[in-house]
């Protein structure tokens, strides 16, 4: 049932003068933009998908604090609802596009980064989280489905390399972990991170793998992120690991989007070499040729992202 955001709205933040809705992600939450006489902010209807909503809150809270995430405002423990303050930006994705505003904003991410990486968790409120697991039964559940492009089957060998690799660094640091441009702001000075669903303790290395698979970064320059956010050269053996963590987000986000597909039989894939690359489908979103809410659109992501894998 959906509940009235203007009822639920709490009025110590002042008359409400306009509401918006925003378009929502896959937690199944309800979320507006609510402009009152004292600002603006964005509401956040958690609903009945709520099983790890405290969890949830909890890090966004610490994000929050930390100047990492926009600022809570208002909590509702028992009703799961939420208010942070709306900030004023620009998708990342739209800054990254901008020469004039590009060096900054790569800037912000690896401070702001830096910063999350360095907030104290909670083990018994954040276990580590079981990304090889995750990453094995993901792929192993969309391999099996009937319509599984062929050519991807081959890329089992590459995500246990990438397993193998990763299983030899045991850090782990309050991660993002879903560190997509659509999660992320420019306010014009700094970047801020929105979505905290799947924030977890994670390898300090996986934001950066992710963001920089999503921008198609060469690997010179996202090893050039990694350097800035840890302050410290990257040697031979944190450059392996970095490519592993690279490796492993493409292949969980090529399985991710293949499990939006309902039915992947009805999809016609191309031929690897003939599979559109990430900036392709970006270039057929922009264009409004390629819908990533749409079960075609979808599949091209998930195959452009695995294609990735070389």
């Amino acid at each position: 049932m959906t509940i009235d955001p203007r009822e639920v709205f709490p009025a110590h933040l002042g008359e409400i003068c306009d509401v918006g809705r925003i378009a929502g992600g896959l937690s199944g939450a309800d979320v507006y933009t609510v402009t009152t006489a004292t600002g603006a902010f964005v509401l956040r209807i958690q609903g009945e998908q709520r099983a790890a909503w405290s969890r949830t809150i909890a890090l966004q809270r610490l994000a929050s604090d930390a100047g990492v995430a926009p600022r809570l405002a208002w909590v509702d423990e028992d009703r799961a609802i939420s208010v942070s303050v709306k900030v004023d930006g620009v998708p990342f994705a739209v800054v990254v596009g901008d020469p004039a505003q590009r060096a900054a904003a790569f800037i912000s991410v690896t401070e702001v980064l830096a910063r999350l990486h360095g907030i104290s968790l909670d083990s018994a409120l954040v276990p580590p989280l079981d990304l090889l697991g995750i990453a094995r039964a993901i792929w192993a559940s969309q391999r099996r489905r009937p319509g599984f492009p062929a050519w991807a089957a081959a890329l089992e060998t590459r995500l246990e390399a990438a397993c193998a690799i990763a299983a030899r660094d045991e850090r782990r640091v309050f991660s993002h972990n879903d560190l997509n441009p659509m999660n992320m702001l420019w306010d014009g000075q700094r970047v801020w991170l929105l979505d905290w669903d799947t924030a977890g303790a994670a390898h300090p290395y996986m934001d950066l793998a992710t963001l920089s698979n999503f921008l198609n970064l060469p690997d010179d320059d996202a090893l050039g992120l990694l350097a800035a956010q840890e302050r410290a050269p990257i040697d031979g053996a944190g450059r392996e690991m970095f490519a592993a963590y690279r490796e492993l987000s493409r292949i969980v986000y090529g399985s991710v989007f293949l499990k939006l597909v309902p039915d992947l039989a009805a999809i016609t894939f191309a031929s690897r070499v003939e599979t559109l690359t990430l900036a392709d489908c970006y270039a057929r979103m922009a264009a409004g040729t390629l819908s990533p809410y749409e079960p075609g659109g979808q599949a091209m992501i998930a195959v452009a992202l695995l294609k990735q894998c070389e």
